[in-house]
């Protein structure tokens, strides 16, 4: 079978959750795969295709064990130039945590912004009270792999579809434990660049389906929103953007349908073992110059059919509109915030 290959180096912005069998950090190919699917399926959404001619298409290409689909094997190919583990065995190396660096205020309280953002893989020390990584080491940000990609020359969706997959990837893309609050942000030298206007999709038409079918858009421009500031290193970005986060949430109504669980806040028909993931996602980005910048993209979509079902409200125009009034109102305070400027397409 003729195959097209292309050669890409991994380049992290900020530290990475990329655990092994053992939880530890380590490269391996699988996260990347998983990247290429899911910016795969929004290549093909963004061009009008339904969630069915979807699947087929990615069983094809990317295999599948489904009970209702013939199994198969992918017919992707990923290989590192080597699987290692990471390189990050203590926190504090690069200062962050030490002297208040990376404190935020979440109400009355001060705390750490890379705990607020990144609890789970990061926790605080009984003994030493200050923070560690839960599982040593994580994947350090400045750690590079090359990463060749091999696919069906014939492949149904076309070379460009991989093409376009992979440059959305890097602009937009990060893997790993806690990667939608700006952990494992990424770029793939030798990538094209994304012409991401090409998939922007009015916001509120998505909120019929609970999968991702393009970047949200009003009648502004793009929902995407870059810190004005720039830095020379990626703690005092993440600082930045764990306190936009902080005051999204804090200031939003019904701060549940951003995210669930909260801490201190329920649901009524939610349990505590339901997942709401944040459809705002955290980036940092690194522009031609060097400088480090913090980026918010809303890709907007409803909750799981699961929890859709169980939220309360009269009818499914009660529910939508109140989904639409939680994400209205945070799409406001994130124009206001001075330290935010739009993206335009």
């Amino acid at each position: 079978m003729s195959m097209h290959t292309k050669t890409l180096t991994v380049r992290f912005l900020t530290p990475a959750f990329l655990g092994d069998a053992e939880q530890r950090g380590a490269w391996r190919t699988p996260p990347f795969k998983a990247q290429l699917r899911q910016w795969w399926r929004l290549v093909l959404a963004a061009r009008g295709r339904d969630w069915r001619r979807i699947r087929a298409e990615e069983a094809e290409l990317f295999g599948n064990a489904w009970p209702d689909q013939t199994p198969r094997k992918s017919q992707i190919r990923l290989r590192l130039d080597e699987w290692r583990r990471g390189k990050k065995t203590t926190w504090s190396s690069n200062g962050s945590g030490r002297g208040g660096a990376m404190t935020i205020q979440v109400g009355r309280q001060t705390v750490d912004a890379a705990l607020y953002l990144g609890f789970g893989p990061l926790e605080n020390s009984k003994q030493s009270k200050s923070l560690q990584l839960k599982y040593e080491p994580a994947i350090d940000a400045g750690e590079t792999a090359q990463l060749r990609i091999a696919w069906p020359a014939a492949a149904a969706n076309g070379s460009n579809r991989i093409e376009e997959a992979l440059a959305l990837m890097s602009r937009f893309g990060t893997v790993g434990g806690r990667s939608r609050n700006g952990w494992g942000s990424y770029v793939l030298d030798g990538a094209r660049d994304a012409v991401w206007n090409d998939y922007l999709v009015y916001w509120r038409d998505t909120l019929c389906s609970d999968w991702v079918r393009g970047i949200g858009r009003d009648e502004r421009g793009p929902l995407i929103w870059r810190t004005r500031g720039s830095w020379a290193s990626w703690d005092k970005v993440l600082q930045q953007l764990a306190r936009v986060r902080a005051a999204v949430a804090r200031e939003s109504a019904d701060r549940c349908l951003l995210s669930y669980p909260v801490t201190k806040h329920d649901l009524p028909g939610w349990d505590a073992q339901d997942r709401l993931p944040n459809s705002l996602r955290f980036k940092v980005v690194k522009d031609t110059n060097g400088h480090l910048y913090g980026e918010l993209t809303h890709f907007p979509c409803r909750p799981s059919d699961a929890l859709w079902k169980k939220l309360p409200g009269s009818d499914e125009a009660d529910k939508k509109r109140r989904l639409i009034d939680v994400w209205t109102d945070a799409h406001e305070q994130l124009d206001e915030d001075k330290a935010l400027e739009r993206v335009d397409a």
